[in-house]
């Protein structure tokens, strides 16, 4: 009796597979030397890899002399087990799988479920390669897997007497019966069946479809190489940067010219200036129209005479402590708010104004003439 063990629905298989080396070459019979029926698409995959699978199954696919140690008092009990797929299992499922013999991929496991056996293909001609078994699946209808409408194999082998007990709830198959196209597999690491179709140096269609896109953004033909895409790509970034260089040397040229036309000449005041005019060059140019400009400032100022002048007290101590205490508050406020230093010279101003006044004075030269 036949008792079907299928791999459905655990884990999402993962890792990329090889394309035949050796494939066979079909005979007068319709067949190719392995025994797989003649198709228009036929491919090498991977059916099974090495490991140690757990799925749950009816202990009716069990040996019935195993089921008390599962806990399982009946054959509809389902229990938890461990497929062991090692290199013993995998030679049993070449030297088991009658020579010449076509099994049946069908979908999603419809065969072990009653719900049908339409074919997606054919499997033929198995051997180990590495820790996996590989065989020749010739497809109904390519598409199924090109188009990647299902992308795993999932394989169903063959319980009760062709499992070999291991101890505990740890069993070998040693046959393989059918397999499945799937997107649930339970057995993990066999490769997706798309990494085995076609040239391997083909690009899938929609990666082709994304590159024509990119290609039209950027005013090239659709057809473009990768690499004209790419070097288009390198131009318009340096360009870009280049632009951007130059953006910033004339707001640099900028600043330093307002500064200079409101009298700000001390070389710590200008660089301050300057971060501020780069940040935001609207809340500067405001700060500045507090400021009179150099020829304002010194258009009141007595004509030049010979006469000795009277010294005066030195002045303006007081301001510039004041326009300092501003300036640290202000930068205190920014990194407390996590704002721009403008925004807090700003906010600050308008909270203080006495206080910005005397920091405006300072950015004026400040003191007595």
């Amino acid at each position: 009796m036949t008792i079907p063990i299928t791999n459905y629905e655990l884990q999402r298989a993962a890792g990329a597979g090889g394309k035949d080396s050796g494939r066979g070459t079909p005979d007068a019979g319709g067949r190719d030397a392995g025994g797989a029926v003649r198709n228009a698409a036929v491919s090498r995959h991977e059916i099974c890899r090495a490991g140690e699978w757990p799925i749950r199954i009816y202990a009716g696919a069990l040996p019935r002399e195993t089921w008390s140690g599962l806990g399982a008092k009946d054959g509809d009990t389902l229990v938890n087990i461990v497929q062991v797929v090692d290199g013993a299992c995998l030679d049993a499922f070449v030297r088991n799988w009658r020579e010449g013999e076509d099994l049946l991929v069908d979908y999603d496991h419809s065969a072990d479920e009653g719900k049908g056996t339409a074919a997606a293909g054919w499997m033929s001609a198995p051997r180990v390669e590495g820790e996996a078994l590989t065989a020749n699946i010739a497809w109904t209808d390519p598409a199924d897997v090109t188009t990647r409408r299902y992308r795993f194999f999932s394989p169903t082998f063959d319980g009760g007497a062709a499992l070999q007990h291991l101890g505990g709830n740890r069993f070998r198959p040693t046959k393989i019966l059918r397999g499945a196209v799937t997107n649930r597999p339970n057995i993990r690491s066999i490769s997706p069946l798309a990494n085995d179709e076609g040239d391997p140096t083909e690009k899938p269609t929609h990666i082709m479809d994304d590159l024509k896109q990119i290609a039209a953004a950027l005013g090239l033909a659709e057809d473009a190489a990768l690499a004209d895409i790419l070097a288009e790509i390198e131009k318009r970034a340096k360009a870009t940067a280049e632009a951007e260089t130059e953006i910033v040397a004339n707001r640099r040229a900028e600043a330093a010219a307002l500064a200079n036309a409101h009298g700000i000449t001390d070389s710590g005041k200008l660089v301050e200036f300057e971060k501020l005019y780069l940040a935001n060059r609207a809340t500067a140019k405001t700060l500045l129209g507090f400021l009179p400009t150099a020829a304002a400032a010194g258009a009141g100022k007595t004509a030049l005479t010979n006469a000795h002048p009277a010294k005066t007290p030195a002045t303006g101590g007081g301001e510039r402590e004041a326009s300092g205490q501003f300036l640290e508050k202000a930068k205190a406020q920014a990194a407390a708010e996590k704002i721009p230093l403008a925004n807090a010279i700003a906010a600050l101003a308008e909270a203080e104004p006495a206080l910005y006044a005397a920091y405006r004075d300072g950015l004026g030269g400040g003191g007595a003439a």
